[in-house]
């Protein structure tokens, strides 16, 4: 008595129909993936950045930060009475970190600091991405043109 089974050619078919499902699926969620992390990485940028200001302000102490293109990290220092406080912030792989001119900031103890850019490229698509630092210390994201990032000045 035979047993109901599938054939070879059936499940060639079925194996082939997952395949391509995979190979469509998988680069929109590589994407999707790459999307969230650089959402978070500028969420947690700015968010740094506002805890190094108020660090400042309220230690009475100069916080500083760096833009550190070797590691691909941009590094926050607090100092506070008796010891140093650092947090790295890793740039995500899917950013290139292209930052003309300054490189580094000091928050002053009224959260004032110099104007500068942090620019951002995302590899795949070629969006370019600028946080702006301005005099007060204040933080700004801009999504810019395709052309060239601004100087910061």
């Amino acid at each position: 008595m035979r047993r109901p089974a599938f054939t070879l050619v059936e499940m060639l078919l079925v194996l082939g129909i997952v395949a391509a499902s995979f190979w469509l699926v998988t680069p929109r969620a590589i994407r999707g993936y790459q999307v969230w992390e650089q959402q978070r990485f500028f969420k947690q940028l700015e968010q740094q950045w506002q805890a190094a200001a108020v660090h400042a302000r309220v230690s009475q102490r100069a916080s500083s930060v760096k833009v550190l293109f070797d590691s691909r990290q941009i590094c926050f220092i607090w100092h506070s009475a008796h010891h140093m406080q650092r947090k790295d912030l890793a740039v995500p792989g899917s950013l290139t970190l292209v930052t003309p001119g300054k490189t580094g900031w000091n928050l002053q103890t009224d959260g004032y600091t110099t104007p500068g850019t942090i620019g951002f490229i995302d590899r795949q698509t070629g969006a370019r991405y600028e946080v702006r630092i301005q005099m007060g210390g204040a933080y700004k994201f801009v999504q810019t043109t395709p052309g060239r990032l601004s100087d910061g000045q």
